[in-house]
């Protein structure tokens, strides 16, 4: 390497061999540890300690995945610079990427079983739930300080949804408000530093995160502190942001910021739904009517739903998602259409006109044995 003396690349090499040794021995710890807690966790002799043992282990053994994960890129990153006649940058995206999915996988922690009719194991859930939320490693958030600029804009974004479901819920805020300090704390912070502008923009389902630094801005929030707001109210799932360092979060998704988390619920349910009319709520009976009057587009939804005795259930036409999301803004088709595919909901097939939609792939019966 160029630079570097002899002595000096060997030290960076074995640098980089030990943080990967430890790196795996994390990843061991978390596959065994995952296995043993989905094996004996209806096991009545394993006791509510030990459970939670386990995933305190597991969370240990998360942090220091990440910790070495770091060291490597570091010294990946020293590597690089002392080699300027090669380009590493073909080789060093795909690997951060396929670390980060390396330590967002989805892994079990615990599961438990609880009697819907007697209610047994209940008891043992509760006290194990409330000795993990003791564990500020595996809750971050639980009882620590909350910026007040924060809680602003979470304030205004469940007024929006209150306005726009018409629900009670600034009453049962004013309610809460006067029960707890914080709440008043809020309340009085939203009333003095709250600007019309701000306020316009979380009352919107999605907004633009430029449009929400500038609203934010004049208040007083400088671009650093509402993109550390934003994340932590995605980690609550108070408002959902889809950054790039977010499990699912792309460029395309980035610059978007949904103030109203049920807004992306109830355009996919007009996607991914139940076939039969009397299964669906009215508002999207009286759509497929709509839907209906154009024999072309009456005969698309069939096929997709799967009501007709036809091939292609499943596969969605762009003209088609246009009609199933004719109430929405059309600006928004694209960025759900993206927020689906993040999601893995659906798949453009190589015409980008026509999609996959695997939740609405017939169901076949199993053969009998």
């Amino acid at each position: 390497m160029n630079g570097l003396s002899t002595q000096q690349q060997r030290e960076l090499l074995a640098q980089w061999a030990r943080a990967r040794e430890q790196r795996d021995a994390a990843l061991a710890v978390l596959d065994q540890a995952s296995m043993a807690g989905c094996q004996d966790i209806d096991n009545p002799s394993q006791h509510c300690h030990d459970k939670i043992s386990t995933i305190k282990e597991m969370v240990d053994a998360f942090s220091k995945l990440k910790t070495q994960h770091d060291e490597m890129h570091r010294i990946e990153q020293r590597m690089a610079a002392v080699q300027p006649d090669r380009d590493w940058s073909p080789f060093a995206e795909p690997l951060q990427q396929l670390r980060q999915q390396r330590v967002q996988r989805p892994r079990i922690l615990c599961s438990h079983s609880v009697s819907c009719r007697t209610g047994q194991g209940l008891s043992m859930m509760r006290r194990g739930l409330t000795a993990l939320m003791e564990d500020t490693l595996l809750f971050a958030h639980v009882g620590a300080k909350v910026p007040l600029n924060y809680s602003m804009l979470e304030r205004l974004a469940h007024e929006g949804r209150a306005v726009a479901s018409e629900g009670p819920e600034n009453d049962e805020i004013a309610i809460q408000a006067d029960r707890a300090d914080w709440e008043q704390a809020v309340t009085k912070h939203v009333l003095e530093q709250a600007s019309a502008g701000l306020r316009k923009v979380c009352s919107q389902a999605c907004v633009s995160l430029v449009a929400l630094e500038e609203a934010a801005g004049a208040v007083g929030m400088e671009k650093a502190e509402v993109h550390s707001a934003l994340l932590f109210l995605h980690a609550t799932g108070s408002v959902l942001h889809y950054g790039t360092n977010t499990c699912r979060g792309s460029h395309a998704l980035q610059g978007t910021v949904f103030m109203r988390p049920q807004f992306i619920i109830d355009a996919i349910s007009y996607v991914i739904r139940e076939s039969n009319a009397t299964d669906v709520n009215d508002e999207v009976r009286t759509q497929d009517a709509r839907i209906r009057q154009s024999v072309a587009n009456g005969e698309a939804l069939d096929r997709f739903l799967g009501t007709e005795n036809t091939h292609g259930s499943g596969v969605l036409t762009r003209q088609l998602l246009q009609h199933l999301w004719r109430h929405l803004n059309p600006q928004h088709h694209t960025l759900l259409l993206e927020l689906m595919k993040a999601f893995n909901l659906l798949r453009p097939l190589a015409d980008t006109e026509t999609f996959l939609v695997p939740a609405k792939f017939p169901r076949q019966q199993l053969p009998s044995i």
